[in-house]
C-alpha cells in the first residue's frame, strides 16, 4: 500500500507542520507537572489549611472564656444587687441579712467571702461604719473571679 501525500500523521504532511507551529506558538511545550511542583503545592495547600484550623480553633477557644467571664461577672452583679438589698431590709432589725440565691449555670458556683458568717451577711454595728462583703464565682474551668461590694446600714 502506497502512502498519499498529506496523510495524516506522516511527518512531511502539511497538518503535522501546522500542529507542530502552533503548539511552539502558543508555547505549549510543557509536557507535564514534575512530582516536586505536586508535592510542594500539597504542602502550601496543607500550610493554608493548618493555619485556617489553627484560627477557627483558637477563637472558639477564646470565645467560651470570654463567655464565661462575662456569665461569673453578671452572676457577681446579682449576688451584689441581693445582698444591698437584703442588707436595706434585714440591717434595721437584725445582725446579719440573708442573700437569697439564683439559679446557676451548669458548671458555675459562687460562694459567700469575707463579711458573712455562715450564709449571711454581717450587718455593719452602726451607721456610720461599713462592713466589706465579698463575693467569689468559679468558673466551669476552675477560674475564680471576685467581687467586695461596702454594705451600709440604712
Amino acid at each position: 500500500m502506497a502512502r498519499w501525500v498529506g496523510q495524516r500523521g506522516e511527518r512531511g504532511s502539511v497538518s503535522f507542520r501546522v500542529r507542530r507551529a502552533a503548539t511552539r506558538l502558543a508555547g505549549s511545550d510543557d509536557r507535564g507537572d514534575t512530582l516536586v511542583e505536586i508535592v510542594l503545592s500539597i504542602v502550601v495547600i496543607g500550610v493554608v489549611f493548618g493555619a485556617f484550623f489553627a484560627a477557627i480553633s483558637t477563637e472558639s477557644t477564646a470565645s467560651t472564656a470570654h463567655r464565661n467571664f462575662v456569665t461569673a461577672d453578671a452572676l457577681l452583679r446579682d449576688y451584689a444587687e441581693t445582698a444591698k438589698a437584703a442588707a436595706r431590709a434585714d440591717c434595721p432589725t437584725s445582725t446579719t441579712y440573708t442573700t437569697t440565691t439564683t439559679s446557676l449555670p451548669t458548671g458555675f458556683s459562687v460562694a459567700n467571702g469575707t463579711g458573712f458568717v455562715g450564709g449571711d451577711g454581717v450587718c455593719p454595728s452602726d451607721t456610720s461604719s461599713v462592713q466589706q462583703a465579698e463575693f467569689i464565682a468559679t468558673l466551669p474551668s476552675g477560674t475564680t473571679r471576685s467581687l467586695q461590694i461596702d454594705v451600709r446600714t440604712p
